[in-house]
């Protein structure tokens, strides 16, 4: 059984495992009162400079991180980066803690969008990310999904053509799905899919059933890719900006290679006229 194991009051009620980084059961949280972090929120409101390397470096195995004083601000966590770490931060959490496991209903539609946003913004970055934000925010792109059993930590995707890639990825879904179900115990579990409303949801969560319409689905791609094109052009912001400085130092520096060439002239000339050249 997974059991709370750390001195640091935790403070998070739900943990939402759906592979959507910021998509319908974060708007549902949020309805519900709850304060959802998604993988929008390590990128956002002055967390950039600290939350996405601690992801990096524990998605990784490099450091171990205490999850819960990560997300200190926050009382639910939903989607990757958090659900891909459900049972350390499980085990940091409070019995109260809740699990809502939210299933795909269609695993090779899930499969297709995340090779055509995911793998694809991966395989087309070029160069290796030059600033530390970046390269934490490539790092959990390559660990924000199950991996295929073929794919080795921090390889970009598995071998084959598109349909063995496909396959792999919904094995790899149905897996983390099944040990999910056989980890966490059933009285803290809600396995929920798509479509089913508001019902089991708040039933679970001991809340009233909003008087609106649920959240429609979304993927939550589209998250990924402003997340890319901001990291991006942090990037270019970055490296415009060591140009800059590099070129005000050399400006600055100026004068002084003047003097240095005209010491330079004279020592020249007066090695002419001693040696009479």
């Amino acid at each position: 059984m997974l059991r709370c194991a750390t001195s640091f009051r935790c403070y998070m009620r739900v943990i939402c495992l759906t592979m959507a980084p910021d998509g319908a059961m974060t708007n549902a949280l949020r309805k519900l009162d709850y304060t959802p972090y998604t993988l929008r929120s390590a990128f956002s409101q002055g967390r950039a400079n600290r939350h996405p390397t601690e992801w990096a470096s524990a998605l990784r195995g490099e450091r171990d991180i205490d999850l819960c004083k990560l997300m200190a601000d926050f009382d639910a966590a939903v989607g990757p980066p958090a659900a891909m770490l459900y049972a350390k931060l499980l085990r940091e959490c409070p019995d109260y803690t809740k699990v809502i496991l939210v299933k795909e209903t269609d695993k090779q539609q899930w499969a297709r969008e995340h090779e055509r946003c995911v793998i694809s913004l991966l395989k087309g970055h070029r160069h290796p990310p030059q600033n530390r934000i970046a390269k934490a925010f490539y790092t959990i792109l390559s660990e924000m999904a199950p991996r295929p059993i073929e794919q080795p930590l921090g390889a970009i995707s598995g071998n084959g053509d598109d349909d063995t890639r496909i396959s792999g990825r919904v094995d790899a879904l149905e897996r983390y799905e099944a040990e999910v179900c056989r980890e966490v115990p059933s009285s803290r579990l809600l396995v929920y899919h798509h479509g089913d409303g508001w019902e089991p949801l708040c039933s679970f969560l001991g809340r009233e059933v909003p008087g609106e319409p649920f959240p429609p689905y979304d993927s939550g791609m589209h998250v990924i890719r402003n997340l890319h094109e901001r990291v991006e052009r942090t990037e270019k912001i970055a490296y415009v900006a060591v140009l800059l400085l590099g070129g005000t130092a050399l400006y600055a520096f100026f004068p002084v290679l003047l003097d240095m060439k005209e010491y330079f002239e004279k020592l020249y000339r007066d090695y002419q006229i001693a040696y009479g050249q």
